[in-house]
């Protein structure tokens, strides 16, 4: 008969109340993240664009291997829903059926493939011949969905972990959290960055340097900007702002020695829909915007931004009436996608 000593029993009933503690706290989270209401507003795009954006919404991750994801259309969706409802409606008119497998991770999978474990889980017999394939394929399957860049044109829409680059991004919900209203304001918010202007130059002439070297190319919706006239452009309806460190001159040509900034506008929704905005501040700031989407068609869509910026200047110039820090903007864009 093998005898148990009574400090190993103890520890093996520690270890079982432990276990069972883990079992149910995984099981509350689970229960939680699947049963809370969430506000979300998910336009009809690509699946696996429709997947990012509610993972940016929800706080979650999707593991998918599927290729044909990215071909399909999803339906919109809009409103107050749960994840499990969020889901079962982009996945309504596919053949694709998904599962939790732990709080944050939702697995994707078509009908008919085995959902014991998630992706980056699943494991076979190596064989010498293909551990390399299976390797890449492990690690393409555990790629977590979090900053989507659109900056390097080779790695077009890749997680910011994959792009070999030193850059800097800043989401549309970044911009609002942060209340950057004007691109002058980045210099607050990343190191290295140097915004100057303003003042006797004019209110939105500006030079950029990025690390101590001039020579920084900015791109608006992939269309340079090489004047420095109108370069401290109010932040608008933009749906980011990828600064890229270091010379770019590969892909963005010989003037981004220093580096690159590229502004991506919010595209038109697939559903119309209007907001107007105010916002009141210090020196009498006063914004006042509106933006509306307008689908024409299905292969047309449109949106239309109009704003007003006022406020007044901080320090008083040598010339009466003139004060330096003073605005008075007014904005108009028209979209078509």
């Amino acid at each position: 008969m093998i005898k148990i000593k009574r400090h190993t029993q103890l520890q093996i009933l520690i270890t079982v109340i432990l276990s069972g503690i883990s079992i149910f706290s995984f099981s509350s989270r689970l229960q939680a993240a699947s049963s809370e209401l969430i506000s979300i507003n998910i336009p009809a795009q690509p699946l696996n664009e429709a997947f990012i954006q509610l993972s940016q919404h929800a706080g979650i991750q999707f593991f998918y291997t599927d290729e044909k994801i990215s071909t399909i259309l999803s339906p919109a969706i809009h409103g107050e829903m749960t994840v499990n409802d969020a889901v079962s409606l982009l996945l309504a008119e596919t053949e694709y059926l998904f599962e939790f497998t732990n709080s944050e991770t939702i697995r994707i999978f078509a009908e008919g493939t085995e959902s014991e474990a998630p992706p980056a889980l699943i494991t076979q017999q190596p064989d010498p011949e293909t551990n390399l394939t299976q390797n890449q394929e492990s690690q393409s399957r555990s790629r977590i969905y979090e900053i989507v860049t659109t900056s390097q044109q080779r790695l077009n829409g890749k997680n910011l972990q994959d792009i070999p680059i030193s850059i800097n991004v800043l989401q549309s919900s970044d911009l609002q959290a942060r209340n950057i209203t004007n691109i002058r304001q980045l210099n607050e918010q990343f190191p290295n960055i140097n915004i100057r202007g303003g003042g006797v130059t004019g209110g939105s002439v500006g030079t950029f340097a990025i690390r101590g070297v001039p020579g920084v190319i900015r791109y608006l919706d992939g269309v340079a900007q090489p004047s420095n006239i109108g370069a401290l452009i109010n932040v608008l309806e933009l749906e980011s702002i990828e600064i890229l460190k270091g010379p770019q001159g590969t892909l963005f040509g010989k003037n981004a020695l220093g580096g690159a900034i590229r502004y991506t506008s919010s595209k038109p929704s697939s559903d119309f829909s209007s907001r107007v905005n105010i916002k009141l501040g210090n020196f009498n700031y006063r914004e006042l915007s509106a933006n509306v989407d307008v689908p024409i068609s299905e292969s047309l869509l449109t949106k239309f931004t109009a704003a007003r910026i006022n406020k007044d200047g901080y320090v008083e110039s040598g010339t009466p009436g003139v004060f330096y820090g003073d605005e008075e903007d007014a904005i108009f864009r028209a979209q078509a996608n």
